[in-house]
């Protein structure tokens, strides 16, 4: 993770993408990733980890405990695809 210093302090951790290899996938990798880039958000002083989910998963991000927020996203992210947050 980098942060720009010509970049604004922000209370919001934007994940742009998490890919799991097909050889490993339904293993809990993901889950694992995603706990410690919570651990990580919170020592650096975010309030919150936001993401686009797409391609039908925002299954997946709610079992991990992110909520769907009716913000509308950009149409080249696909039909499905939703804003959701995870307060830490």
């Amino acid at each position: 993770m980098v942060l720009l210093p010509e970049q604004p302090p922000s209370s919001s951790l934007f994940l742009h993408d998490l890919v799991v290899s097909q050889a490993v996938s339904g293993q809990g990798i993901g889950a694992l990733m995603i706990k410690r880039l919570v651990e990580l958000a919170t020592q650096m002083g975010y309030c919150r980890i936001r993401l686009v989910a797409v391609q039908n998963s925002a299954g997946f991000w709610l079992k991990l405990g992110f909520v769907s927020k009716p913000i509308k996203v950009c149409k080249s992210y696909g039909e499905d695809a939703q804003l959701m947050e995870m307060k830490v």
